[in-house]
């Protein structure tokens, strides 16, 4: 199979539409203006305030910084109202908070804000579903600063910055005064089961630039597209028709997923392993076994590989 090998910062990430921006949103969107499980999670005098949405959208283009009032409490952050406003703290935007593991210290930690006014800056604003998200950890920085960030980004620029929030949708990484995303199929070339395993709260890492949104603020990272795509690598060395060695990574009703090398997994499906041997099943099989499998297709665009079994390893 001979395809054109591309630059590697080329390869297409996913569809960055606002169900993607959704999906890494989600810890914010999870907890916004959940009530707590007890009355002491709120001011006893918390009294109803009428959003300027419009005041807020300024806020929100102009990135100013403004001071609010912690009202209240949850496990994902929290409740704040100001003269004209009233929205959510995520933990992750609390310069404290967020770099306490334990998540019953981090109820207790959450519990002293109460009462408490803290400068902020709107980094989610949207009067249509009612979502107001301030950020204590951007108003760190000069008004005018995310501003100043957007201007200087370019996609395919490479950036640092420190990782301030992982959930299991991907990473969040604060660039001076912004937060890029990094969805979870942007972290490795491999297979990732949880960003967590991959990098830690308050690691530095560098990542390329795949997308920018000034309008909505947004920008969307790259970790694996400055590193080679190995399956390019995998292509060059290895043809159809090629018999190897490879290590069975999982095991499913349909057949088994194997490893070649870091980052390159292949298909051995059940019905191909039952015609070498009628009386084999999937029960026969173990995670971390090695088996003699043949190439039988390879597709480097999508990244997917089948493979033809001949027996086990001996």
């Amino acid at each position: 199979m001979d395809l054109k090998k591309k630059d590697h910062h080329e390869e297409s990430g996913p569809i960055l539409d606002d169900s993607w921006w959704n999906s890494l949103l989600d810890t914010a969107n999870q907890y916004q203006g959940l009530e707590g499980t007890s009355t002491n999670n709120h001011l006893e005098n918390d009294e109803e305030v009428e959003i300027d949405w419009m005041l807020m959208e300024k806020y929100f283009r102009e990135d100013e910084v403004f001071t609010v009032q912690v009202t209240g409490y949850n496990k994902g952050g929290l409740l704040v109202r100001g003269e004209k406003s009233k929205g959510f703290v995520p933990n992750s935007h609390l310069k404290e908070i967020s770099k306490i593991q334990s998540a019953q210290a981090r109820f207790q930690a959450l519990k002293q804000y109460v009462g408490r006014e803290m400068r902020v800056k709107v980094i989610e604003c949207d009067q249509q579903m009612r979502k107001l998200i301030l950020s204590e950890r951007a108003a760190e920085n000069a008004p005018g600063r995310r501003l100043d960030v957007f201007d200087d980004l370019s996609i395919g620029s490479i950036v640092e910055g420190e990782v301030t929030n992982i959930t299991k949708f991907g990473i969040f990484l604060d660039l001076g005064g912004v937060e890029g995303l990094v969805h979870v199929s942007e972290i490795s070339w491999g297979k990732v089961n949880h960003p967590s395993e991959i990098v830690q709260i308050g690691e530095m890492i560098k990542a390329r630039v795949i997308s920018v949104d000034k309008e909505k603020m947004r920008i969307a990272l790259s970790i694996k597209q400055l590193m080679p795509n190995p399956w390019y690598e995998f292509n060059e060395h290895y043809l159809v028709g090629d018999v190897i060695t490879v290590t069975i990574k999982k095991i499913v009703g349909y057949g088994v997923f194997a490893e070649i090398e870091d980052g390159i997994e292949g298909l051995v499906h059940i019905s191909d392993i039952q015609s070498k041997d009628a009386g084999m099943s999937i029960d026969d099989m173990k995670i971390g076994e090695k088996i003699i499998v043949t190439i039988k297709a390879i597709d480097v665009e999508k990244r997917r590989l089948s493979m033809g079994f001949i027996s086990k390893f001996e």
